[in-house]
């Protein structure tokens, strides 16, 4: 549906670097052209706000209309990185009685 040269939407949320402003610039034209598209809109907003830009307070009310849960996009775009880190090392040291086995043998 959605693709930019090199760069498709897929490509944007598996490797979302939020500080990026070859991202933030690829998601402006996404919105350009589907202005309804909440995902999209999201990431941006979530850029935005890392990149510290002015036009975050414009985009901020647009999105919190789109979106449905206005609470989850307020934990997303408050969230730092270092959570995800945490997060994912701590999901990949937890493991069942029955993998525990596999792992040790």
């Amino acid at each position: 549906m959605v693709n930019k040269a090199k760069n498709s939407f897929s490509n944007i949320l598996k490797e979302f670097d939020p500080s990026d402003q070859v991202t933030s610039s690829v998601l402006k034209e996404i919105l350009n052209a589907y202005p309804f598209f909440q995902t999209a809109s999201a990431y941006y907003l979530k850029s935005l706000k890392v990149q510290r830009k002015d036009s975050f307070n414009e985009i901020l009310p647009k999105t919190a209309i789109l979106t449905f849960n206005r609470s989850i996009l307020r934990k997303w775009i408050s969230e730092k990185k270092e959570n995800k880190i945490n997060h994912k090392v701590q999901k990949i040291e937890r493991y069942s009685f029955l993998d525990w086995f596999d792992v040790i043998n």
